[in-house]
């Protein structure tokens, strides 16, 4: 008399196992998340500087356009 077959068994073991091997598989997920985001903060970082220097160069071309304008009135 045959209590388990062998493809019982083997998903049993797996069964047992799975604890351990989900664990692995989200500390893995949760490092790829973190590097992305932190890619990503970096990234909104330098853009964000880039934006404010172009601010700071509009905001000096306006500077020069108001001064012609209040030297020629």
């Amino acid at each position: 008399m045959v209590l388990f077959v062998a493809e019982d068994i083997k998903l049993n073991t797996t069964l047992f196992a799975w604890p351990q091997s989900i664990e692995a598989i989200l500390e893995l997920s949760n490092t790829r998340i973190t590097s992305r985001r932190e890619r990503a903060e970096e990234e909104l970082k330098m853009r964000l500087v880039e934006c404010e220097e172009r601010l700071n160069e509009l905001g000096k071309e306006i500077d020069v356009f108001r001064r012609k304008e209040v030297s020629h009135h």
